[in-house]
């Protein structure tokens, strides 16, 4: 009879271990469902935004997709919009040969036919200047050259430090029932946030910079955008297949960029 009791308690427990496997199963399977929901919708108004040429919307819909599933499709997606938004940028200061040279990197097939309007759009030939000869004057001394304090530390570790601070605040503002969607949603929130600075700096840097300087600045720039992409792609490995690995690259993109912006205080900023 003992026997037959412990094999009838054995079974029970088998039973419900079972049960509890398969719930979680589903909890799972339904988690996965929403998610890639999302994605496929964001894969749809990012469509829907290159059609009325929207680049940033567009852009903002594949760094999400990307986010959550990093894969090189969306990567060249992203650095292709990034190109044209910065065209459309250089064409409203008329910087049309700039333009011209984004234009020409911009390779995907589906963004061809804009490409190809935007340049037959472009000036044939810089606006003239009118030159008035001044009178000659005895040439002053040349000042000596002021460093460069274009770039303020104190209001660039200000936004570093209020970029943290809302994260923070976001985090704890979480309830303790918080889905991993959430947690990763702030924390992209926040990459953006210092992603944005570093875009402003750069703007910065193209107004004050000498055209020489700001040329190699720009080339090495780019080369930082890989190496950038790269890290974070070396990072997420360590989870790969996981569902850490899109919390691990944006962890890296985050930390990549802060670095970079704290590299140009130091190099342009004043105090």
């Amino acid at each position: 009879m003992l026997k037959k009791g412990w094999i009838i308690a054995s079974l029970l427990i088998l039973s419900a271990c079972s049960t509890t496997t398969n719930e979680a199963k589903k909890v799972s399977t339904i988690v996965k469902e929403e998610e890639q929901m999302e994605l496929t919708d964001e894969k749809t108004r990012a469509a829907e935004a290159i059609e009325k040429e929207d680049w940033y919307m567009a852009r903002d819909a594949f760094k999400k997709v990307h986010s959550a599933q990093p894969n090189a499709e969306t990567e060249t997606w992203i650095e292709q919009l990034t190109l044209l938004i910065e065209v459309e940028k250089l064409l409203e200061m008329e910087k049309y040969d700039e333009a011209k040279e984004q234009l020409d990197a911009i390779q995907h097939p589906k963004l061809q036919s804009v490409v190809e309007k935007r340049i037959a759009t472009l000036p044939t030939e810089q606006p003239k200047q009118v030159t008035i000869t001044p009178k000659p004057v005895t040439p002053s001394p040349k000042p000596a050259e002021q460093p460069k304090s274009f770039l303020n530390a104190t209001e660039q570790q200000r936004l570093l430090a209020e970029a943290e601070q809302w994260a923070e605040n976001q985090y704890a503002a979480l309830p303790s029932d918080a889905s991993m969607a959430e947690f990763r949603e702030i924390q992209y929130a926040h990459y953006e946030k210092v992603d944005a600075q570093l875009n402003g700096i750069y703007q910065i840097l193209r107004q004050n910079l000498p055209d020489a300087e700001f040329k190699a600045l720009q080339q090495k720039q780019r080369q930082w955008i890989k190496d950038r992409d790269a890290y974070a792609k070396s990072q997420a490995k360590i989870a790969e297949g996981g569902t850490a690995a899109s919390d691990i690259y944006n962890g890296a993109l985050l930390q990549y960029t802060t670095q970079r912006i704290q590299e140009w205080i130091d190099t342009y900023a004043s105090e």
